[in-house]
């Protein structure tokens, strides 16, 4: 489980999906937690290139920024407003939130001393142009009460409607201490991230674990039937499946029938036939080619000694689209023209009579009588 914190004000209402995301190492980090209940931390990041708002602006008030906090171990940290109550309610401005500088040299720092009150629980918020950024609450957020595993953090704001975020993340290596009550970490390089979405995120400091019953990382489902007919796991879809490991797409969105319609692979090994006309509007059909365990083969097939599957009287076995001849036929039964189908699909029949190779679809002629190969 992840465990999520967020310092935040009405920022919240804006879209992330229009945020401008910067992934940046972190210089230190420091979590802790006693056992009387006092706890703090600590985040220090140091680069002259860090992100600050462009142009410097006096307009960021408390209620455009925001702290997220990300673990590896839960339960969930809570959540807590930068501000716990509305200093512009009195007509006032922020008396916590200042802004000054010039000539490249802007900061913008909230300071409260009194933290933790009724007010805020945040201590020090200070954003240096060019220098860094320094966040310090005088709570831990997290519970501390077993190792984390790694913890990233996600600063952003807003300012005139423009969010941007950046975040940082200390695992491996970069984790000095991770025992119950105190993390702490130093000189993160900058994780790999694609973004600042709490996905990203959780996806590089909590690897995706298939079978867990909970999708994260590059896991698109993780579990039987939790795929939509886009391939998303919102919600149970006969036509679709949750891809194993046996079958070497785990976690993974598939098909249960047709790879053509959403376009996804099949979720067993399997060959694949171009259906004239096409199953479910597609034009392509998974049939089952492994029996090793847990896979089972089609009815009317056979299971073979290599684990792989023969197929039945009657049963396709390729097509005139590409496949060509895709699977043995069980016993003598031979893979040969459907002219029911105008000979564009090819199923397994009892073997014609032939003279010559070229007068079997499999090439070969055993005799007087065409045979697979």
């Amino acid at each position: 489980m992840v465990a999520i914190f967020a310092v935040c004000g009405t920022f919240l209402s804006a879209s992330t999906t229009t945020a401008a995301d910067h992934v940046i190492a972190g210089k230190k980090i420091r979590l802790k937690r006693s056992a009387t209940g006092k706890s703090s931390l600590l985040f220090i990041a140091k680069d002259v290139n860090i992100p600050f708002p462009t142009p410097p602006s006096s307009a960021l008030s408390a209620f455009d920024v925001g702290i997220s906090v990300f673990s590896l171990a839960g339960p969930n940290g809570g959540v807590a407003p930068l501000r716990k109550d509305d200093p512009s309610a009195g007509g006032s401005s922020d008396p916590y939130l200042e802004f000054s500088g010039s000539g490249g040299k802007f900061k913008h720092r909230f300071r409260h001393k009194g933290a933790p009150d009724e007010q805020s629980d945040v201590k020090l918020v200070l954003w240096r142009q060019g220098r860094g950024l320094k966040i310090k609450l005088k709570d831990a957020v997290l519970p501390l009460d077993a190792p984390t595993g790694g913890v990233a953090i996600r600063w952003r704001w807003d300012v005139a409607g423009e969010a941007e975020r950046l975040c940082a993340a200390f695992t491996g290596a970069s984790i000095s201490k991770d025992q119950a009550g105190s993390f702490s970490g130093a000189d993160a390089p900058i994780p790999a991230f694609a973004d600042c979405d709490e996905e990203s995120i959780v996806g590089v400091i909590s690897p995706a674990v298939c079978g867990d019953g909970v999708v994260s990382g590059s896991e698109e489902c993780d579990g039987p039937s939790s795929c939509d007919l886009s391939g998303n796991p919102i919600h149970q879809d006969p036509f679709v499946g949750c891809g194993t490991l046996e079958a070497g797409n785990e976690c993974l969105c598939c098909s249960q029938f047709s790879p053509s319609i959403p376009g996804l692979p099949c979720c067993v090994p399997s060959i694949v036939i171009s259906m004239p006309g096409g199953l479910f509007g597609g034009n392509l059909q998974c049939i089952s080619n492994s029996c090793a365990e847990p896979f089972e083969c089609e009815e009317g097939d056979t299971c073979l000694p290599d684990f792989t599957c023969c197929g039945g009287e009657g049963t396709f076995c390729g097509d005139a689209f590409g496949a060509g001849v895709a699977r043995t036929c069980c016993g003598s039964l031979t893979c040969n023209y459907d002219l029911n189908a105008g000979g564009l699909l090819y199923r397994c029949q009892a073997p014609t009579a032939c003279t010559v190779n070229a007068d079997c679809l499999t090439d070969f002629c055993d005799g007087a009588l065409c045979a697979d190969q």
